[in-house]
């Protein structure tokens, strides 16, 4: 559910509220299981936003359900303090069900928040936990024995069953941003080498928001499956903070990868964003040297994809690609060009070849320099040079 706790509000501070109800790493556990009851805020810069999600129930396989996990997010601005806030609840979980010695944990809580008051900003995790309990044949719902909540250091644990901690919490705090992040509760589930995380939050702070917040991304190369898996993710990636980059160019590298037997190289992302009163400009660049695949048979140097976008109070919005650029291209030791006026190259049987993939709305605009799509049997979606950035008015 999203609404607004009464009036919104704009204000100088790039705020992100998420949170969710479980977190599963490793085991064998159903796809869809995490990030229960997921909700976030992400990057606004407006007070007086509220979004929630509950789940009823969930299932994570047969040993672990959680019951009524809600999630909410809110922002607030209030006698000068502002605030990002998240907070995950869980009733209770409960850890094999129906089986011997069957765990219920109660009443599971994380809350963070970040503000900014007048002497500058700080942040904060609270975790709580209501009670433990475990019904020994796990018949239910006769008598159970109460366990001890866990503390920092000491765990709670069941010999061959479970392990329960207290879960994580991070904090950072400095002149310009503020951020907390915590888990009320880890367990390790030992039948299975799965470990669980229960009732995550986590709330952000930063300064620098003028005439608006940014959005984008770039990356050198994302490679996929016809079918649309995902054989190589965004390499490198990066995101653009909704305030800018304060007018830093700032980079990632990577200098070769070898998804599905294709020899990539001389991977980057970069990007750039700056604001004032008056203005703002951004750009987000992806960049790949060399592309090689089937050892010489398709050959490309060269792209960069990049994409600008440029605001001026009064005037509005003006995005482009200047500066993407394709170099050379062979195909079985010949070099191959785009005819003039066209973006498509084909090679019947073996691959197509688009160049400055552009999708455009009013604020916003993206480029993929090149994308190919291998006919050869190997069914693959090659993506080089990816760009993206968009910029939305701050309301200030």
């Amino acid at each position: 559910m999203n609404s607004a706790t009464g009036t919104t509000s704009a204000t100088q501070f790039a705020m992100n509220a998420s949170g969710y109800g479980t977190r599963v790493q490793g085991g064998n556990l159903p796809a869809g299981s995490d990030r229960t009851a997921f909700q976030i805020i992400a990057c606004t810069n407006t007070a007086g936003l509220d979004k929630t999600n509950e789940e009823a129930g969930v299932s994570l396989g047969s040993l672990l359900t959680a019951s009524v996990v809600k999630t909410r997010v809110w922002t607030t601005q209030r006698n000068g303090v502002v605030s990002s806030w998240a907070n995950n609840n869980i009733a209770q979980a409960t850890i094999g069900e129906g089986v011997a010695k069957t765990v219920r944990i109660n009443a599971i809580n994380s809350r963070s928040r970040a503000f900014h008051d007048s002497s500058g900003f700080h942040a904060s995790t609270q975790t709580t936990v209501g009670s433990i309990s475990v019904d020994a044949d796990g018949t239910g719902p006769g008598p159970a024995v109460g366990l001890r909540v866990p503390t920092q250091g000491n765990p709670t644990e069941i010999a061959g069953l479970l392990r329960i901690s207290l879960g994580s919490t991070t904090t950072r705090v400095n002149g310009s941003s503020a951020s907390s992040q915590g888990d009320a509760l880890r367990v390790d589930l030992l039948l299975t080498d799965t470990t669980v995380y229960l009732a995550h939050s986590r709330a952000s702070i930063r300064s620098g928001v003028v005439s608006g917040l940014f959005r984008g991304n770039s990356y050198g190369s994302k490679v996929n499956g016809l079918d649309g898996t995902v054989r190589s993710g965004r390499t490198p990636y990066l995101v653009m903070p909704c305030q800018g980059t304060d007018g830093k160019v700032v980079r990632q590298d990577v200098a070769r990868i070898n998804p599905n037997g294709l020899v990539i190289q001389g991977l980057s992302a970069s990007q750039q964003g700056t604001q004032s009163v008056s203005r703002a400009d951004a750009f987000e660049q992806g960049t790949v040297e060399r592309l090689n695949v089937g050892s010489g048979t398709i050959v490309v140097n060269g792209v960069v994809g990049r994409a600008n976008i440029h605001f001026v109070r009064g005037q509005g919005i003006k995005t482009d690609i200047k500066g993407s650029s394709l170099g050379v291209i062979s195909i079985n030791g010949d070099r191959r060009s785009f005819l003039p006026g066209r973006d498509v190259l084909q090679v019947p049987g073996l691959v197509k070849l688009e160049r400055n993939v552009i999708t455009r709305t009013n604020s916003s605009i993206s480029v993929t320099a090149l994308r190919l799509t291998l006919l050869d049997g190997r069914a693959l979606v090659i993506d080089l040079g990816h760009a993206q950035v968009g910029f939305n008015r701050s309301g200030l």
